[in-house]
């Protein structure tokens, strides 16, 4: 009988895990995990394109946003300078018929 080495089944075992780790790689006949990996990192390159078009969508929506702020404020401001102007013309008119209506009493009680 030929001796045998004492590592044989030791060996024999590395042997099947190999073998067993091969076929979970591959896949056997099924979807194994390096093309999965594939998909994955394929998948993960087109996440990375729609984030960089989500990123500027969203920066033209803040730009949008800021502008309107901006048009919202100067509509403000506006509108107060024409209530301050109406104000003004209004005090200027009463005081206008004010005193035409004091010089048309003084005019009639005179004459």
């Amino acid at each position: 009988m030929p001796d045998r080495c004492p590592c044989e089944k030791d060996v024999a075992v590395l042997k099947a895990q190999v073998h067993e780790i091969n076929k979970d790689l591959k896949g056997n006949g099924q979807e194994g995990v390096l093309s999965r990996f594939i998909k994955i990192e394929k998948d993960v390159s087109e996440m990375t394109e729609h984030i960089e078009k989500l990123a500027t969508a969203y920066s033209g929506l803040v730009k949008a946003r800021d502008t309107e702020n901006a048009i919202q404020d100067e509509r403000e401001k506006n509108k107060k300078s024409r209530s301050s102007a109406i104000q003004r013309v209004g005090t200027i008119f009463a005081i206008i018929f004010g005193a035409v209506s004091t010089l048309y009493i003084v005019l009639n009680h005179i004459g």
